[in-house]
C-alpha cells in the first residue's frame, strides 16, 4: 500500500539543514519532524535542486568536507525520502510561478520547489523559509 497525496511531506533546504547541523537554532524541532513523518509513514520529498541547495551551503558555506556531505546524502536517500528530478517541463513551470510572484523575490529553488508540490497535490512543508506560505502552502516547522 503506496501513500497517498495527504500523507506526503515536501522538505526545503532550510530544513534539512537545521536537521544535518546541531549548531542550527531549529535542530532538535526538525529532528523530531522528520522522526515524526518516518515513523508516521509519511512520504518525504524534495527535489534535486533542493538537494543541490544544500551540497553547495554544506560545501561552500560551511566548509563540510566532501565525506559528510556525502554520508548525509547516502543518509537521506536511504531513509526513503523521495528525490524528484525536474524535467524541462516543471522548470518551465517555475519560471511561469516566479513571474506571477514577481513582487516576491523567490529564488529559483523554491519556484521549483512550488511546481513540484503544485503538481504531486502537496500542501504540507518542512521549512524555515517565509515564502512557501506566501505562495500559499502549510508550514509544518513554523507556525505563525
Amino acid at each position: 500500500m503506496g501513500p497517498n497525496r495527504k500523507n506526503r511531506v515536501f522538505v526545503d533546504t532550510s530544513a534539512f539543514i537545521a536537521f544535518a547541523l546541531e549548531s542550527e537554532p531549529s535542530h532538535e524541532i526538525a529532528v523530531d519532524f522528520f522522526a515524526k513523518l518516518l515513523n508516521g509513514g509519511v512520504e518525504i520529498v524534495t527535489t534535486d535542486y533542493v538537494l543541490d541547495e544544500l551540497i553547495t551551503f554544506l560545501r561552500c558555506k560551511r566548509k563540510s568536507g566532501v565525506e559528510i556531505v556525502l554520508e548525509f546524502l547516502v543518509s537521506a536517500y536511504s531513509s526513503g525520502i523521495n528525490v524528484f528530478a525536474i524535467s524541462e517541463e516543471l522548470f518551465g513551470e517555475a519560471l511561469g510561478l516566479m513571474m506571477k510572484y514577481e513582487d516576491q523575490y523567490f529564488s529559483c529553488t523554491d519556484c521549483v520547489s512550488f511546481a513540484v508540490m503544485k503538481e504531486m497535490g502537496i500542501k504540507d512543508v518542512l521549512t524555515l523559509d517565509k515564502h512557501f506560505a506566501i505562495a500559499g502552502f502549510n508550514n509544518l516547522l513554523v507556525q505563525n
